[in-house]
């Protein structure tokens, strides 16, 4: 992959840090990433009872990220824009870098059937990983599944309403190495500064090493029964899985004395369990067919455990300008649980502001936001007052697909959403209140403070930065949602009666995606979630792009 990004900001555009400058920048990646895969396969029947089909296999994956950046700025002219960084009088730092990381892997696999109604599999891999400490590199994961085909017993032959029945279970072990590529080993930035009469260049400690750092284990546990009634019209699927994951990745804030603002640390215990619920319809209406199946699934999850003498992890939410907002990790509670502020309207005057208890300036003045005083120490906006105000867990996430054939007319409509779940809109806290130059929500003018009794809900315009960077529950926002995903009518053209040999199939077609959607979240889009990657950081909106409308057109010929 080679990608290359131009950017010039002209004279004539004010930003936050330059005011009619111009500014240029120059940003080249080159990423290389392969894959190489060797497996062996064997099958083997014994008589016309048994039958085993084994694998082993051997894998190999790198990926080196090459990047160069430059830019400068107080240009005198637009016209060559980003096609000449020498002409700005103030040219910045190039920066370069490298990364790379490999994953290398053995692999196994087992499965034995007997009778065709009794299947067991059993797999292994060890894996080895650059990302972990030199003692900690490898990690073996092994797994066991067992099924039996219930319907094909003699006992339940005289039962017609089961045309396929299945019960099945299984255990196993997986790793994660989610992680920056380099996260147990020291890591230096550069510095520049000033030295006797000139700037002088060097290397600072930006990472504390941690050699102990090793993959993260998930242990799970499955079982489930899958049916299918009166010749196939009906189909049924029940899960229950529990799942534990150990010494969970995470990004730790450490002591500032230490020289380091954060580690990366194998630390806590999660558990997730719960029930997934699948049934299908498969039914025909005279020349109507009608194929539906809907998915519900219920999921659970809590921090079983922190290290000894942890009480509590908290965790920062967002990127830039809006890294404001912070989630919390408590012991026998869900993951990502908002934590803030909770907002109680605005500042109406200094009476009120006495008569509360509290002390008249900094953040506690007239227009400005009316935080709890939980800690009763009558100061604003301190750990003290932070409580949790949210949960980005949903109650349930389901789906819904319908595909209707009538002759040669075929519609399918897909229809997917999530219930009970909490967003934090990350993006409100500047688009309301934020001091700086850029578009804000139309509810800023419509409702914002202008004296005593003119609104409760927008602060009046802030003089510094330091006044809207709180995290609060004004912040976090229903994301229920249902969507309509995708509507696709499709005609068959009945090329058969055309006579014409190179003509294998003919279909005109007309698709809708993310048509409809009926949410109560106000924000730019409630399928959303910028670190989906995280266990920790769930359910954040920060400026993440929102999936588009579209309808299109189109035809498919085949020959």
């Amino acid at each position: 992959m080679n990608s290359k990004r131009n950017i010039y900001v002209p004279t004539t555009a004010e930003t936050q840090a330059l005011a009619n400058v111009g500014i240029a920048s120059i940003g080249i990646i080159q990423s290389t990433n392969w894959l190489a895969e060797y497996t062996l396969n064997y099958k083997k029947s014994f008589g016309t009872d048994h039958r085993i089909i084994a694998l082993a296999g051997y894998t190999v994956q790198t990926r080196q990220t090459e990047s160069v950046f430059s830019e400068s700025d107080d240009f005198f002219t637009d016209k060559l824009e980003y096609n000449n960084l020498g002409v700005g009088s103030n040219p910045r730092p190039s920066t370069s870098n490298t990364v790379e990381t490999g994953l290398l892997s053995y692999i196994g696999r087992l499965n034995y059937i007997l009778k065709d109604k009794y299947i067991f599999t059993g797999t292994i891999r060890r894996d080895g990983s650059s990302k972990f400490g030199d003692d900690n590199k490898w990690g073996v994961f092994p797994s066991a599944a067992v099924a039996w085909r219930l319907g094909d017993e003699s006992f339940m032959q005289g039962l017609k309403i089961f045309s396929d029945l299945k019960v099945r279970s299984s255990f196993g072990l997986t790793g994660n190495q989610n992680i920056g590529s380099y996260s147990s080993l020291a890591l230096y930035n550069s510095v520049r500064t000033i030295i006797g009469d000139g700037p002088v260049i060097g290397l600072v400690p930006n990472k504390i090493p941690n050699p102990d750092l090793k993959w993260e284990k998930t242990s799970q546990f499955n079982t489930g029964i899958d049916m299918e009634l009166l010749e196939g019209k009906i189909s049924f699927s029940v899960d229950y899985y529990i799942k534990r994951t150990s010494d969970l990745l995470l990004n730790v804030s450490i002591p500032n004395q230490s020289g380091y603002g954060s580690s990366t640390q194998n630390i806590g215990e999660v558990e997730n369990k719960g029930f997934e619920f699948s049934l299908g319809l498969n039914n025909s209406f005279g020349a109507v067919k009608w194929n539906s199946n809907f998915n519900i699934s219920f999921n659970r999850n809590k921090l079983v455990s922190l290290p000894e003498g942890t009480d509590e992890l908290i965790f920062s939410l967002g990127r830039g300008e809006s890294a404001h907002g912070h989630s919390i990790a408590l012991p026998g509670q869900p993951l990502g649980l908002f934590y803030g502020y909770h907002f109680e309207g605005i500042w109406q005057s200094e009476e009120e502001i006495i008569a509360a208890g509290n002390i008249v300036g900094g953040l506690n003045r007239p227009g400005l936001v009316k935080y709890a005083d939980l800690n009763g120490d009558g100061f604003k906006q301190n750990d003290g007052d932070r409580e949790v105000v949210g949960n980005p867990n949903p109650d349930f996430i389901y789906g819904f697909s319908n595909d209707f054939t009538y002759k040669n007319f075929n519609l399918s409509i897909f229809i997917n959403g999530s219930y009970g779940n909490e967003i934090a809109d990350l993006n409100r806290i500047g688009l309301l209140a934020q001091p700086q130059k850029h578009n804000v929500y139309q509810q800023v003018f419509d409702e914002r403070w202008t004296g005593p009794g003119t609104s409760n809900t927008i602060e009046a315009p802030l003089t510094n930065a330091g006044e809207w960077k709180n995290f609060s529950d004004r912040d976090v926002l229903d994301g229920s949602y249902l969507r309509v995903k995708t509507i696709n009518l499709s005609y068959n053209l009945p090329v058969s009666s055309w006579a014409v040999d190179w003509f294998r199939s003919a279909m005109v077609y007309v698709a809708a995606d993310n048509l409809i959607t009926i949410t109560n979240y106000t924000g730019f889009d409630p399928e959303v979630d910028l670190y989906s990657g995280s266990n920790a950081q769930l359910g954040v909106d920060n400026g993440a792009y929102p999936k588009s409308k579209s309808i299109r057109i189109g035809v498919k010929l085949g020959f």
